[in-house]
């Protein structure tokens, strides 16, 4: 009885470590988890943080601070989740963009990515007839236009910027604008469809007008510089209604996809369709010489026709010794090389010469304005199909 009694406590010993060992174990286990865990994603939770406060960083020799605001000086900056460029691509600036500046280090700036109150930003002013507006927007319609401390032309210029920027409106004053010295490609609303293809309509009248009186007058006549000017104010409409529309908005998430571009040189768009529907217009420049067959020979600046696809795509593309993003840069910053042959030397990218659009221009690509090119790259992938057309254009 007494070996009975002395071997029960060791029977319940070895029972109670057998139920706690595992125990144990997974504790150890967990321990262990979380402490690789910690140490390999560092990098992971500094991008989670950064999502959660809305900020990402820039390199320092990509933009000015001034006034605790990062100016970026360079085409195309990309914004990282990190002070490095092994950290993730969050998105992409462009020139002009201005942006609060969080903290600096290590030559990165921490900078954030959106702004809840407009009118807390620095704030500039512009005439209303170098921008078109819809609500609280407004799209720069010019190709030079100086952003001033206050509402006059004896106001001191703050910045300049070009056609197609986008600014929140902050107020309004007699026949000027002032805007937040921000981007408001994500504060543009919705647009109703109905709007939409009222505003396509109109800009593509105007567009009309303004090509055939480039071709039977050129760009410097009166009646030219008139309807560029109707042209551009209405174009700046319909791209805002254009960014807002559900189609739109459908390709620049991935929940659907292009079709086909149609680069039509008897009106001088690129017209994208998806679903069987046009969903987008860009005016456009294209070759200079006569049409009617293919590049044959260098100097030949003939634009291509037939069926193609996108062949390529790059950001910031340089062009001969021309560093990729700088603004005399005739490619602009983005590039969409066609499967047209000549050496791959064919593409639809941006231009440092706006004033081109609408008109025989290039040596043979399809030359868009800088914004239209940036947005078009966002919606286009290699392989989407190309097909351009031949030029009817007949004088009435």
């Amino acid at each position: 009885m007494k070996k009975s009694c002395l071997m029960r406590p060791v029977i319940w010993l070895m029972f109670a470590i057998m139920l706690v060992f595992p125990l144990i174990s997974a504790a150890q286990s967990i321990f262990e988890v979380d402490k690789t865990s910690s140490t390999i994603a560092n990098g992971g939770v500094l991008a989670a943080k950064n999502a959660a406060e809305k900020t990402g960083w820039v390199r320092g020799d990509m933009g000015i601070v001034e006034n605790k605001q990062l100016s970026i000086t360079q085409g195309t900056v990309n914004v990282r989740s990190g002070p490095g460029t092994t950290y993730e691509v969050l998105q992409q600036v462009s020139r002009g963009d201005r942006y609060p500046v969080v903290k600096s280090e290590s030559g990165w700036h921490c900078i954030k990515l959106a702004v809840a109150d407009v009118g807390k930003q620095p704030g500039a002013w512009l005439r209303n007839d170098m921008c078109a507006q819809v609500g609280k927007v407004i799209l720069i319609t010019q190709d030079k236009v100086n952003l001033r401390s206050g509402p006059s032309t004896s106001h001191s210029i703050v910045s300049t910027t070009t056609v197609g920027k986008t600014f929140p409106v902050i107020s309004e004053q007699n026949e000027w604008i002032q805007v937040a010295l921000i981007s408001a490609e994500k504060m543009i609303e919705r647009s109703e469809p109905k709007l939409v293809e009222f505003a396509q309509q109109e800009f593509m009248i105007s567009y009309n007008i303004y090509t055939k009186s480039v071709a039977k007058r050129g760009i410097n006549h009166a009646e030219s510089q008139a309807a560029l000017r109707e042209f551009r104010a209405k174009y700046g409409i319909y791209s805002l209604l254009a960014k807002g529309s559900d189609e739109v908005k459908k390709l620049s998430n991935n929940q659907s996809k292009l079709d086909k571009i149609v680069i039509n040189k008897a009106n001088f768009t690129t017209t994208l369709y998806s679903n069987g529907k046009v969903v987008r217009i860009y005016p456009i420049a294209y070759g200079a010489n006569p049409d009617g067959a293919s590049k044959k020979v260098t100097g030949d600046k003939r634009t291509p026709e037939g069926a193609f696809s996108v062949a390529n795509k790059a950001v910031n593309p340089q062009y001969k010794d021309i560093k990729g993003g700088a603004a005399n840069n005739p490619l602009g910053t983005r590039w969409m090389g066609i499967t047209a042959g000549w050496g791959g030397s064919i593409g639809m990218h941006g231009t440092s010469a706006p004033s081109s659009i609408g008109s025989r221009a290039s040596g043979g690509c399809v030359r868009m304005f800088t914004a239209d090119a940036e947005e078009l790259f966002t919606l286009v992938k290699v392989g989407t199909p190309i097909i351009i057309t031949s030029a009817t254009f007949k004088e009435n």
